[in-house]
């Protein structure tokens, strides 16, 4: 081995010296036949450090390229990383995406799941609704029935009874024509009411028309109004002339059962008018005979009893008036005083 490096070393000795040489022609051919035969022996010897420098720059040669395959798949790798890298990424926004759609996926089937719950708790409460309302529909239908039955009913009473109005009627007729002829002004009778004796009551029938009790009449001044509390309670006067029929007879006779009031005026010129009120109702004693109700008017005297609604009765010996002086002393009667004037 040692032998070849020497002989390698003179070889390249001889390369270089052989470049020197060309440049004299003098000694090249001298030469030539030594650097043939040298040649021959070197080559034999270089031949196979020529084989492997060639190996050795193929596999260098071959190295590069897979060194330079080697970085393409290093940059190849990376850019996968990277796109690994970005698809974890995108699997990981996916993935919570997903997470957040399935809670509100959860959410959205307990929201159905309350509203399935609260469609059932309605159609239960509708259909438990329906069925009441057919059941009232049953009742009524039949309280329906019922009344028409009696509406029938009552419709053949009713003609039953208008025939007997009617007949009536003709009867009173021929009654009050006996009467005109007779010139009687006013008719007597006995009542009977709860909690007090009979007591005798006139009617008119000239005056409205038939059915209407006299509770006063001044017409004749026969009679003195300036009463007490006492005479004004249990009444005083002539049925046939001036009377009044005292307070607590009209109190029992108006709460008995409704009363219509009518009153008529006659002037110094003989020019009558009246007023009519279709519910006159007066209180018990404790309540001072209070003008509780009258009703609607209607007349052509103008309506002036209302404005004493509610007023208490006033007498010369006892002022439920809502002025100073004693109306009743000042207009010399007992009445229902708001202020003193009388009508």
């Amino acid at each position: 081995m040692e032998n070849q490096l020497k002989v390698c070393s003179m070889f390249m000795i001889l390369i270089s010296t052989l470049s020197f040489v060309a440049m004299e022609s003098a000694e090249c051919k001298a030469k030539r036949e030594l650097d043939t035969q040298c040649g021959k022996y070197c080559y034999k010897i270089v031949k196979p450090l020529l084989e492997h420098a060639s190996s050795v720059f193929q596999k260098e040669k071959a190295l590069a390229e897979i060194q330079l395959k080697a970085n393409e798949c290093t940059q190849t790798i990376a850019d996968l990383q990277k796109t690994v890298a970005f698809k974890v990424e995108l699997l990981n926004s996916k993935d919570k995406h997903l997470a957040s759609q399935a809670l509100l996926i959860e959410a959205k089937d307990k929201q159905l799941a309350l509203q399935t719950e609260l469609i059932n708790t309605y159609k239960a409460k509708k259909d438990s609704i329906e069925n009441e309302k057919d059941k009232k529909i049953l009742t009524l239908e039949s309280l329906i029935k019922e009344k028409d039955l009696k509406i029938s009913d009552l419709e053949v009473k009713n003609t039953a009874n208008s025939a007997k109005i009617n007949d009536l009627q003709t009867k009173l007729a021929k009654y009050l024509k006996m009467l005109e002829q007779s010139s009687c002004k006013s008719i007597t009778s006995i009542i009977k009411l709860p909690h007090v004796e009979p007591f005798p009551v006139s009617y008119d029938y000239k005056i409205a028309g038939p059915g209407w009790t006299v509770i006063q009449r001044r017409i004749g001044g026969t009679e003195d109004f300036n009463r007490n509390w006492e005479e004004y309670k249990t009444g005083f006067g002539d049925l046939q002339y001036d009377y009044f029929m005292g307070l607590e007879k009209i109190h029992l006779l108006t709460q008995s059962q409704p009363h219509e009031l009518y009153i008529q005026l006659e002037d110094f010129n003989n020019e009558i008018r009246n007023a009519r009120y279709t519910h006159f109702l007066i209180g018990s004693e404790e309540e001072s005979y209070k003008l509780i109700k009258l009703g609607n008017f209607s007349g052509n005297s103008g309506d002036a009893f209302t404005k004493h609604l509610n007023m208490k009765f006033s007498t010369k010996d006892r002022d439920n008036d809502l002025v100073t002086n004693n109306c009743a002393i000042v207009h010399e009667s007992g009445w229902w005083f708001h202020n003193c004037s009388h009508w």
